[in-house]
C-alpha cells in the first residue's frame, strides 16, 4: 500500500454500511439465507464494538485534538458573533501575518493576535 495509511474510522463506517446493505438488500428481495444473516450480524456487531471502545478510550477525541488550524466557524463559537464577523477577523489576522488566501490560520497565530491563551482556545473549540 505504500505510504498511504487508511483512516480506520472511515473504513469502519464503510464496512458497517456495506454490512448493513448486505443484510437489508437480500431481505427486501426475500433471498437472505440464515448463513448470510448470521455473518452480517457478526460484522455489524464487531464494528459497533470497535467504535464504542474507541469512544470510551478517547481515541476518537485524540484524533481531533491534533488539529492546529482555526476556521471562522470556530471564531463564531468562541465569540458568539456572526460568521461574517468571524470571516473579517480571520482576514485581518491573515493580513497581519501576510498570508495568502489559500494559507491556513493556526490556533497559535490567532491566540497571539487576539491575546488569548492557546490552551483555553483549544479546549473551547476541540
Amino acid at each position: 500500500m505504500g505510504k498511504y495509511k487508511p483512516n480506520t474510522w472511515y473504513a469502519q463506517r464503510i464496512g458497517a454500511v456495506f454490512a448493513v446493505s448486505c443484510l437489508i438488500m437480500p431481505v427486501l428481495h426475500g433471498s437472505l439465507d440464515s448463513e448470510s444473516y448470521y455473518l452480517c450480524t457478526i460484522v455489524i456487531g464487531t464494528l459497533w464494538q470497535k467504535h464504542r471502545k474507541g469512544m470510551e478510550s478517547g481515541k476518537i477525541d485524540k484524533i481531533s485534538a491534533k488539529r492546529i488550524c482555526i476556521y471562522p466557524k470556530d471564531l463564531q463559537v468562541l465569540t458568539g458573533k456572526s460568521e461574517r464577523y468571524a470571516r473579517k477577523v480571520v482576514a485581518k489576522i491573515r493580513r497581519h501575518y501576510e498570508k495568502d488566501k489559500y494559507q491556513l490560520l493556526t490556533i497559535k497565530e490567532f491566540c497571539d493576535y487576539m491575546g488569548l491563551e492557546e490552551e483555553e482556545v483549544k479546549e473551547a473549540i476541540i
